[in-house]
């Protein structure tokens, strides 16, 4: 199964051809999660809004290439070079399957604590926040993220992932699988999980963290795994989806340069600053 995977999400020695088959696969998981939407008839109206023609300005940007190519790769190839005496090949002789399960656990913890540090820590946030701003989610709000909130994300993971030394092999199919399941996190679809609410991220779980309420946003940080939250002491337990969306007394306009500029003139002062984030007891 692991095999039939990477063969299938595995990079090519051509970029365009990597960009085309990842492509396909997003392609592939928009349409299966947009059917599962209709299925549960859960506003769809939210489609034919502005907002998201804006989320798909940011799919377009991330996932279309843009990013990966002239920002990604030429960035963190070069800090890779000078970087190289830190590259500790720990997965590089472990099979598949479990350097894929080690690597996943490592940058999902990482990732809990770095999401738990965007809306805690005020210059992070003012970046972050645009990503909480829409007051009706999609499917597509997973990529809308400010390009300097997702550059000092990745910067931040990237020694992490470097001492780890995990191969394409590892990598590819997991930065894949878990925008697939980010963008499921991002529906309507009424999924708890059942007891495994305390385990996995369900669209309810990551709802909840939307929320305009500060007793549910203030929490359920972790991307995969819910488990961190649990152990920490963040998780939010809810059985339905949140009520409102957004973020009360921060304006952000609902258009892209807005965003762009919104987090400069927030850190400036020439905007309210955002609500305290307090954590949950």
């Amino acid at each position: 199964m692991l095999r039939s995977l990477l063969h299938l999400l595995l990079p090519s020695q051509e970029p365009w051809r990597s960009l085309t088959r990842e492509g396909l696969f997003l392609i592939v998981a928009t349409a299966v999660i947009i059917a599962i939407e209709s299925a549960y008839k859960r506003d769809l109206g939210r489609y034919r809004s502005r907002g998201f023609v804006n989320d798909l300005a940011y799919s377009f940007f991330y996932q279309g290439g843009i990013y990966t190519l002239f920002i990604y790769v030429p960035v963190f190839s070069a800090l890779q070079k000078q970087l190289s005496m830190f590259d500790l090949h720990v997965l590089t002789n472990l099979p598949a399957t479990w350097a894929f399960l080690v690597f996943w656990l490592t940058t999902d913890f990482l990732g809990y604590w770095l999401h738990r540090m965007q809306h805690t820590v005020p210059f992070f946030w003012a970046f972050h926040s645009i990503h909480h701003a829409p007051a009706r989610i999609t499917f597509a709000t997973s990529s809308r993220n400010h390009p300097l909130d997702q550059f000092m994300a990745n910067a931040i993971l990237f020694i992490p992932i470097l001492i780890l030394g995990a191969p394409k092999t590892v990598w590819v199919p997991m930065l894949l699988v878990h925008a697939a399941l980010e963008m499921l996190q991002h529906t309507a679809v009424p999924w708890k999980f059942g007891p495994l609410y305390r385990v996995v991220v369900s669209p309810i779980f990551h709802n909840l963290h939307h929320s305009s309420d500060p007793t549910e946003y203030n929490g359920n940080y972790a991307k995969i795994l819910s488990i961190w939250d649990f152990v920490f002491g963040t998780a939010v337990v809810r059985d339905e989806l949140p009520a409102r969306f957004g973020i009360d007394g921060m304006e952000i306009p609902e258009t892209v340069s807005g965003q762009l500029l919104t987090p400069f003139y927030t850190l400036a002062g020439r905007r309210a600053s955002p609500p305290a984030v307090e954590e949950p007891a």
